[in-house]
């Protein structure tokens, strides 16, 4: 794969998993500058450090959760930077 995965747009990694070209679209720039936001603004990576790229994927492709998704409370720890992007609970 021609990128970073812990930046990986989902449907970068399916066109990879697919083996297919992926369709250059602005969302895939995105989805990397949200990732990039989130990680500044909650203080936690992502994904975490030991994540394999097996697990990236496979949370990329939707068959697994986020972190985020599994403990909310990594957004609401994140206390005054949060404020400066708009993120709705």
């Amino acid at each position: 794969m021609e990128c970073t995965l812990r930046f990986a747009a989902p449907e970068a990694v399916a066109a990879y998993v697919e083996r297919r070209p992926l369709e250059v679209h602005p969302s895939v720039d995105v989805w990397s500058l949200g990732v990039f936001a989130y990680e500044l603004i909650s203080g936690q990576r992502l994904f975490p450090l030991g994540a394999s790229a097996d697990d990236m994927r496979e949370t990329l492709l939707g068959r697994r959760a986020f972190p985020h998704e599994i403990d909310p409370g990594l957004l609401r720890s994140a206390g005054k930077l949060r404020k400066t992007v708009a993120v709705r609970d």
